[in-house]
């Protein structure tokens, strides 16, 4: 698979199709580009869609310093511009979709679009969600890696036995370094987007998984701060929506992009 040096790191990306956009599918935390396996080939089929591994995670390599999004933004926006091109859609998942949003912030020109799915503007928001997010971490700090991956196909594969067992494999690889596993997590609990959603300027798409209400209220506070925004909620499906409904999931999605 191929793999390419960007800011001392390898990163391992894959690249479908082809079209008049390019579609950019960033996954969530502690998983990796096979996340969109249910994705790639009917985007595919009318759109150039790239995958990729975040550092840290899949096949890209990672490293010592602490992580934090304005990195992972980075990261994305030297592949996109090292694969020749000039602007993308983005759509993230999660983690992903922090991921995407800090990119949009730091690097506007190259987004022309965004698709933020179950995901937030960051759990340092405010003080209640800072602590939160800090009593979360030492939780993390404290349980292992291998509880941890079968808490979360517990809680997020519960309406899709394959989705369980992903996760299960996904998270599980992260017990070899649990270093790299925390300093995920510390970059996803130090971020906060919320007072510069005002300034994305890009459509954005929000989606969200009917089952996992609790990342309902942060999505309604993004439409309302993100000028072009439009959410939707996806039946049937939970958390990891693009794997408990993706032929709903891949249906909105296409009809976002076909408004652009």
């Amino acid at each position: 698979m191929p793999a390419i040096r960007i800011n001392n790191i390898d990163l391992g990306y894959d690249t479908f199709g082809s079209g008049r956009q390019t579609l950019l599918l960033l996954h969530g935390g502690l998983l990796s580009r096979r996340q969109w396996q249910q994705q790639v080939y009917p985007f595919s089929s009318r759109f150039q869609v790239i995958t990729c591994d975040l550092r840290g995670h899949g096949q890209s390599g990672k490293s010592e310093g602490t992580y934090a999004m304005p990195l992972f933004a980075d990261d994305v926006s030297k592949l996109i511009a090292a694969l020749g091109l000039d602007q993308v859609v983005v759509c993230g998942h999660s983690f992903g979709g922090m991921v995407a949003q800090e990119l949009a912030l730091m690097y506007p020109d190259q987004v022309s679009a965004l698709i933020l799915a179950e995901t937030n503007y960051g759990p340092s928001a405010g003080l209640g969600e800072t602590l939160t997010a800090l009593m979360g971490w030492w939780a993390l700090a404290l349980t292992s890696v291998e509880r941890r991956a079968q808490i979360s196909a517990d809680r997020h594969g519960h309406y899709n036995p394959d989705a369980a067992q992903y996760l299960l494999m996904e998270i599980n690889q992260h017990a070899r370094d649990k270093a790299n596993y925390l300093n995920i997590f510390r970059a996803s609990i130090s971020f906060n987007s919320k007072p510069r959603l005002k300034y994305l300027e890009c459509p954005t798409l929000l989606l969200l998984g009917e089952f996992h209400p609790q990342s309902h209220k942060p999505a309604q506070a993004m439409e309302r701060l993100i000028k072009h925004a439009q959410l939707h909620v996806v039946p049937n499906a939970g958390y990891l929506l693009n794997w408990d409904a993706p032929d709903t999931f891949n249906r909105m999605v296409l009809e976002f992009l076909e408004q652009l």
